[in-house]
């Protein structure tokens, strides 16, 4: 039988090992063994196009450049290192162009007295990399109070900035506006109403601590609230990109005092305890990030430690699991301990299912008179797409 589908890709010893070196590389600071392994690497058992490839995936190209540029030159062809630094620089000079656009956007908000916090982006580069060149990033996210929004909208846009719309998915929680190739994303909630975190940005306000960046005293967000909120946002993510995963183990390194009662004391409060552990988890498994023994116990649990091997399975095989409906709720209700939050977002996960989408629109065409015909052709293409419903359906109730 003809088909048009691609052929996989032949995986060998060559294949693999470019993941386990893009591990190796994708952090500041290379241990002792790691060192050893770097500097006696073989370059015929690595795929370098996939390395390079992979890095790009992954965000981890100035990382990965600084480790091999430092440690073993000579051993990598000359053409990849080239490739590599021709686009580190081109990061560096956009992150450093970002960074001039967010201390404007923050000296105009100061000047209102409007308290905004700054995270992720060159904030997060400084505090938890050393430098805003190790990280990429491609926008800016700034939290104010809900109650400012309209306020802060107003000064941006006298600045020169235009909205773009709002959060993705139609369930709002920031704004994003845009100028001179410059993406502000300005939040007064973290995540959509499905995951059911209430970050209260005053309280973050209070806790916020000061960041030297090039010069100049920016606040931020204290490293305690930092560290839950980047592994909410890579759960919510499915941790689809190794770089998230660099944050999370770069701010642990850079901050040896966390306040760890504090820190699960937020998370429990959240639901998010889960969350929480599955990042500090992947932190420690794929770049060796050092956690508190106690902490540590608690993040190898069986239930992290099965999802912890889903999300590396999917970075070895490229696959994004937030763009599978089926692997991404599936992932959702398995990252969270409370069941009632697990029932919620196995709810929601059905009528996502059960709903029309762009695609079911694109593949039948109809007059908007007849747009209810839609939800009768829904089942028969989720039949197509995923086999038996009442197979996916067993699949993700028995992740309660």
């Amino acid at each position: 039988m003809a088909t048009d589908a691609a052929p996989l890709p032949v995986r060998d010893d060559r294949y693999d090992r470019a993941f386990e070196l893009l591990l190796l590389c994708s952090r500041t600071r290379i241990a002792a063994g790691d060192d050893t392994r770097l500097r006696t690497l073989d370059p015929g058992d690595v795929d370098w196009a996939r390395l390079v490839g992979l890095a790009a995936i992954h965000g981890t190209r100035p990382l990965v450049y600084r480790t091999l540029s430092t440690t073993c030159s000579h051993l990598v062809p000359s053409a990849v290192l080239q490739a590599l630094r021709d686009q580190v620089i081109e990061i560096a000079g956009q992150n450093l162009f970002l960074m001039g656009e967010l201390m404007d956007v923050l000296l105009a908000l100061e000047s209102e007295r409007i308290h905004a916090l700054p995270f992720k982006g060159p904030v997060l580069a400084v505090d938890a990399y050393g430098s805003v060149a190790l990280r990429e990033f491609r926008d800016l996210d700034i939290v104010v109070e809900k109650r400012e929004i309209e306020r802060v909208g107003e000064i941006l846009h006298a600045g020169g900035y235009a909205e773009l719309g709002t959060s993705p998915g139609g369930d709002e929680y920031s704004r994003v506006f845009t100028r001179n190739a410059a993406v502000v994303d300005l939040h007064w909630a973290f995540a959509g109403n499905r995951f059911f975190f209430r970050n209260d940005p005053k309280a973050l306000w209070q806790r916020r601590v000061a960041i030297d960046v090039s010069g100049q005293r920016m606040s931020s967000l204290a490293p305690e609230d930092n560290l839950l909120l980047l592994c909410m946002h890579g759960a919510k993510h499915c941790w689809s990109r190794l770089a998230w995963v660099c944050d999370v183990a770069e701010l642990i390194t850079s901050h040896s005092n966390l306040d760890w009662v504090a820190l699960v004391s937020r998370a429990k409060a959240f639901g998010a305890e889960r969350m929480l552990y599955l990042g500090l988890y992947l932190a420690a498994d794929l770049l060796g990030a050092q956690l508190p023994a106690e902490v540590h116990a608690h993040a190898s649990q069986p239930s992290v430690a099965v999802l912890s091997g889903t999300v590396r399975s999917w970075m070895m095989q490229e696959i994004d699991g937030a763009a599978k409906p089926l692997e991404r709720e599936t992932f959702y209700v398995s990252m969270r301990e409370r069941i009632s939050d697990r029932a919620r977002h196995l709810l929601a996960g059905i009528v996502r299912f059960a709903l029309p989408t762009a695609r079911d629109r694109r593949a039948l065409p109809l007059p908007s008179p007849l747009w209810f015909v839609h939800l009768l052709t829904r089942p028969v293409r989720l039949v197509a797409t995923y086999g038996n419903p009442a197979i996916v359906l067993k699949r993700l109730t028995g992740r309660l």
